[in-house]
């Protein structure tokens, strides 16, 4: 029978576990407590403590009763009973409990221990001492098993605040930290130091103990690993893996060395060297092709890698792929401006050059003019230029660094007349000069060849068929300040295409003075008109031909390849289209036309050769 001071003692109690339940404690406190407080709540003749413990709810406390080890097996119906029951128990209880734990424990309350939907326990006794549970009683039990459980639920709250609170500090840290690691690593345009950067970027972030750094080398088709770094020692460690495929199409980049080993096995050729690196993680540094490899160990602390660990390895990776491809991308563009500038030179100098070839006033100065330029200018040691003056045979016009063979003959194997004469001909290896000269005499001088140029001076012919090559003669190049490179075979190239037609107009010249051609009309009025004199005084009859060259405006008549027929005594003028000869012949062969009167100046300047005035 309950007394009012029993009531009483209840509401204190009442009071007091509230004192309690409203402030943070650790959940064992808490379970601990609410065991203590039912028991002086009710009185019980015998209580006991369960906490679930896995599939089982362990006895952690008891009271009155004699059991050292005992735990109830889980069930669905207990599982389901904070959210289909979730209030205290004293009837129906063996639809929750085996009858054998109902008869162990003489089970006749159960107070639920419950964080939300989940059971994280439960009270039970066999009943209170002298009395049966009243109304009140179980109206005291409900209060306090709300009372207690809403404290569990707002300490699993609390825990989950923090391990949020904490998540996101570490979140926010590790954007400070791919934040700075980002601006390393895109900040640095030059490769080597962007490796050692990527090697300790990693290291740091991820707490390894051993962290290594490799690049994929596509000429030797191996990664290297360049960069090491062991915490534990300042020793270095350099490898190599060989790879058995470069394409990898999967987003999973970070792979354990012991789960994932099928996938590296398929992937590196050696995969038992990464147990030399001590490697826990294989990170892939890839964008459909694999470009680089890291590797990191187990961490100092010895805690394993969390996913936020990993996903923080997984950024700096497409943070480090993109680096390399930016400082790649940055050496190739400064490479290509080298390039530009190197050969903007070339061309400024050639420019140059070419400008001055034209105010040179015969072949000998042009082409001591064009050695010149090409040891000067370009660094060529030795060269030479050879005229041709039969078939195979040349002559050395000009040289630098070979001497004593200007004027010496010089025979070309016909290995250079079949390929030189088609475009340059060069070797970038040091050559045997006798696979291309013949007469053994004029190697004498020459020694220390790093490589060997034929460029061809060359005219062609359109007017023959298929278009007849012209060779005048060579530009040859023997050695050079460094190895022989491409660009330099084009200027060699270039420049003997640029003197060629020079001296092709030089000989053309030469030529036409020799035959006393001139383009004067002047010069053959005036002597038309001494011939008119010496006519009347000496009696001596002459006569004048014309014949006219289809030719451009702009096109050059070319003497020799014209039919001429004249005789010793014969004086040939050569103005615009036309040829004039004075002659004392009374009959030329071929096209020429005969003046009729040509003592009438006016058929010679005007009729029918309204040209000439």
């Amino acid at each position: 029978m309950e007394t009012k001071d029993s009531c009483i003692q209840q509401y204190e109690l009442m009071l007091t576990a509230i004192d309690f339940f409203t402030q943070r404690f650790h959940i064992e406190q808490l379970l601990s407590y609410a065991f203590d407080i039912s028991n002086q709540l009710y009185d019980f003749k015998a209580s006991a403590l369960f906490v679930k413990e896995g599939n089982h709810f362990v006895l952690r406390e008891q009271k009155e009763y004699t059991k050292l080890l005992y735990q109830i097996e889980s069930n669905t119906k207990l599982e389901e009973l904070p959210i289909y029951h979730g209030s205290v128990l004293t009837t129906e209880i063996d639809q929750y409990f085996h009858k054998d734990d109902i008869l162990t424990f003489d089970m006749k309350f159960v107070l639920p221990l419950i964080n939300d939907t989940e059971l994280l326990g439960f009270i039970l006794s066999n009943g209170i001492k002298g009395r049966e549970f009243t109304q009140n009683d179980l109206k005291f039990s409900d209060a306090l098993m709300r009372l207690i459980n809403h404290s569990l639920e707002n300490n699993q709250r609390f825990l989950d605040y923090n391990k949020i609170n904490t998540e996101l500090d570490r979140k926010i840290f590790d954007l400070l930290v791919v934040n700075q690691s980002t601006k390393a690593l895109l900040s640095e345009l030059t490769l080597d130091s962007l490796y050692s950067i990527a090697t300790d970027v990693f290291s740091e972030v991820s707490g390894s103990k051993v962290t290594s750094f490799g690049i994929y080398d596509a000429l030797t088709q191996r990664v290297k690993m360049t960069g090491y770094r062991n915490v534990n020692s300042f020793n270095h460690y350099y490898t190599e893996f060989e790879l058995l495929q470069t394409e990898y199409k999967s987003s999973n980049i970070v792979l354990h060395i012991e789960n994932d080993q099928d996938i590296l096995k398929k992937i590196f050729k050696n995969y038992e060297e990464f147990s030399r690196l001590e490697a826990k993680y294989v990170i892939l540094i890839v964008k459909k092709e694999i470009i680089g490899v890291v590797t990191i160990s187990d961490s100092i602390t010895g805690e394993p890698y969390g996913k936020t660990e990993i996903e923080l390895i997984e950024s700096l990776a497409s943070t480090t792929y993109i680096g390399i491809t930016n400082a790649r991308l940055f050496e190739e563009i400064t490479r290509e401006k080298e390039n530009t500038e190197k050969k903007y030179g070339v061309l400024s100098t050639l420019n140059r050059l070419v400008t001055t070839i034209t105010s040179c006033k015969s072949k000998e100065e042009l082409y001591e003019l064009t050695l010149q330029t090409l040891q000067l200018g370009y660094g060529v040691k030795k060269a030479f230029i050879c005229e041709r003056e039969s078939d195979q045979m040349y002559k050395v016009q000009h040289s630098i660094g070979v001497p004593n063979i200007v004027d010496k003959g010089i025979k070309f194997k016909s290995i250079i007349e079949h390929e030189a004469a088609a475009d340059t001909f060069y070797q970038f290896t040091s050559p045997n000069i006798d696979e291309f000269i013949e007469n053994e005499y004029f190697l004498d001088g020459i020694d220390d060849m790093n490589c060997i140029v034929f460029s061809p001076i060359s005219v062609v012919s359109h007017l023959e068929s298929g278009g007849f090559k012209n060779i005048l003669g060579y530009i040859v190049v023997l050695e050079t300040k460094d190895n022989l490179k491409e660009e330099e075979v084009l200027l060699i190239d270039t420049i003997a295409k640029n003197i060629s037609p020079v001296i092709y107009q030089m000989e053309k010249v030469s030529s036409n003075e020799s035959m006393n051609a001139t383009n004067d009309k002047t010069e053959f009025i005036a002597e038309l008109q001494e011939k008119f004199e010496e006519a009347n005084l000496f009696d001596m009859s002459f006569n004048v031909y014309i014949k006219e060259i289809k030719k451009s405006p702009f096109e050059e008549i070319v003497i020799e390849d014209i039919e001429l027929n004249l005789s010793g005594t014969d004086k040939l003028y050569v103005i615009d289209n036309y040829l004039f000869v004075i002659s004392y012949e009374d009959e030329k062969q071929g096209s020429w036309i005969k003046v009729e009167s040509p003592e009438n100046l006016t058929q010679v300047t005007i009729e029918p050769f309204q040209k000439i005035s």
